[in-house]
């Protein structure tokens, strides 16, 4: 009985979104994340908003478009902040009316920013590390190719699930430490919402 309500309810998805991408669409997306770990000794908090990315069909098939995202997290006293400009290349693969992949290369520029209070721990303030700027500017590129797929709900709003793989390059050039660089390379699923503008 169950597969029977199963199939059902897939063929209602499948009769009333029946979308179709053409040349001109504009799909806007995003998505959000909040991750909360209270373990100790250095609890985390993480806050992320997935970039919000506007999307424009050149083709039936091919899309270019911008998106930015903000990033937060907090590990302990260190508190990382960045936000993130991007520009977007997609390719649809070949779909049906209700699933439709794609493969997208992005690449941007962001600004970031890291910094530690020492006053939230017990800390000697007569320490000579205790009275400095603890903080670290800087700027980031990054480049992330992303294999996904659109999952049409109705004609104009569905899922988006994607997998990511992000390569970023770091240059703190403002610190404490002076300048320094380094290389983040991380790789994550993600799953947001889209709504799609269709051409008159």
């Amino acid at each position: 009985m169950k597969k029977i309500y199963i199939i059902l309810l897939l063929s209602l998805i499948v009769f009333k979104s029946n979308a179709q991408l053409k040349k001109g669409d504009l799909l806007l997306s995003t998505g959000l994340t909040v991750t909360n770990l209270t373990t100790s000794p250095f609890p985390s908090k993480t806050f992320k908003l997935q970039p919000i990315q506007v999307l424009k069909l050149v083709t039936d098939k091919i899309g270019v478009g911008l998106s930015m995202g903000y990033f937060y997290d907090k590990i302990g006293i260190v508190t990382t902040k960045e936000f993130s400009t991007n520009i977007n290349l997609r390719t649809f693969i070949k779909s049906n009316s209700v699933i439709k992949p794609y493969g997208q290369i992005s690449g941007g520029l962001g600004r970031i920013n890291s910094s530690y209070n020492l006053k939230d721990y017990q800390i000697d303030p007569l320490d000579p590390m205790f009275s400095q700027n603890h903080e670290s500017k800087g700027h980031s590129f990054n480049f992330s190719p992303t294999l996904g797929t659109l999952i049409f709900i109705s004609k104009r709003f569905g899922a988006d699930l994607n997998y990511q793989y992000s390569i970023n390059n770091l240059n703190f050039t403002k610190s404490n430490m002076g300048s320094t660089k380094s290389k983040l390379k991380e790789s994550r699923i993600n799953l947001s919402l889209f709504f799609s503008f269709k051409k008159k």
